[in-house]
């Protein structure tokens, strides 16, 4: 099983999500600000009622905003993340082609092909490098997903608070 993924994609995305939650923090700053000056113009049942929706509204843009800039943030961390173990899965697949060895699938496996005579310290060799490397891959592809786990659990949360905000504004 190789590591996979595109961090140039996730870069750009967490981009576009840190951009977007500065946009939403400045457009709730002048959402409470427009509402705020209501107060000494407009006064009444329907002035309050209308402040108290406008308050509601700000509170739920910063928290969108901020979702945007956490999730954003953690989408570029991830891909930095990703972009260092895509780099290293290929070194380990250029050790194991120097060892006459192959990535698969499965682990780390023999390169198809003929071999030679067989020399009992060749084959003690290059079974040590390939169970060094499938220790390596192993260790990666761990890494790999320890880092993908925590980054669902943190979008996980990050739709929690999304839907909560979502359902003040009903």
């Amino acid at each position: 099983m190789t590591v996979g993924g595109d961090p140039a994609s996730l870069s750009v995305a967490g981009g576009l999500l840190l951009r977007l939650g500065s946009g939403l923090r400045t457009d709730a700053t002048r959402t409470t600000s427009a509402y705020a000056g209501l107060q000494g113009e407009w006064v009444g049942r329907a002035s309050v009622g209308a402040r108290r929706r406008g308050d509601v509204l700000a509170a739920a843009t910063s928290t969108v905003a901020a979702e945007a800039s956490t999730v954003g943030a953690l989408l570029q961390r991830h891909s930095t993340d990703l972009a260092g173990l895509l780099e290293e899965e290929v070194g380990i697949a250029a050790r194991a082609g120097a060892a006459g060895l192959v990535v698969a699938e499965s682990g780390v496996v023999l390169a198809p092909g003929v071999r030679g005579l067989a020399d009992s310290g060749q084959i003690a060799r290059t079974e040590s490098e390939r169970a060094a490397l499938a220790a390596a891959l192993h260790d990666l592809q761990h890494r790999l997903a320890t880092t993908r786990a925590a980054l669902h659990g943190a979008l996980a949360d990050s739709v929690g608070r999304l839907t909560s905000a979502a359902s003040s504004l009903r």
